[in-house]
């Protein structure tokens, strides 16, 4: 393999990402890619790219919600409850500074568990794969 060819390398990543939920994973790649044909090439642990025909077709992070976290809440493309993504935002804050500390995480999974929407699904989901 020759990345080194410009004929070789394609920077141009599809934009879609998918995240695949049973194994954690998001993964950026064009939709008619073969998966029988391809390679993945890790340059760290949890961090890799897609390769097929020697080229470069996309990439995959492992593990991703150890790696990709909100940071910011986006008002005008959100209809979900801002106040409750506030309140997980700053407990999920509280536990990154101290993984050992999962009080608030219970507190708000307690004051949601009556809760059946898709987000608030999503927060109780979340919080337990955490606890």
């Amino acid at each position: 393999m020759f990345l080194a060819e410009k004929r070789n390398c394609d920077f141009e990543f599809p934009s879609r990402i998918n995240y695949a939920e049973d194994s954690d994973c998001l993964i950026s790649s064009p939709s008619d890619i073969a998966v029988q044909d391809l390679s993945i090439l890790f340059i760290v642990d949890d961090f890799g790219f897609i390769v097929m025909n020697d080229q470069l077709q996309g990439w995959i992070l492992l593990n991703a919600s150890k790696h990709i976290c909100a940071t910011r809440i986006c008002e005008e493309e959100s209809n979900n409850d801002r106040e409750l993504l506030v309140m997980y935002l700053r407990a999920m804050n509280l536990w990154e500074a101290d993984e050992e500390d999962t009080e608030g995480l219970k507190i708000l999974l307690e004051s949601i568990k009556e809760k059946m929407d898709p987000f608030s699904l999503a927060i109780k989901d979340s919080i337990k794969n955490i606890l």
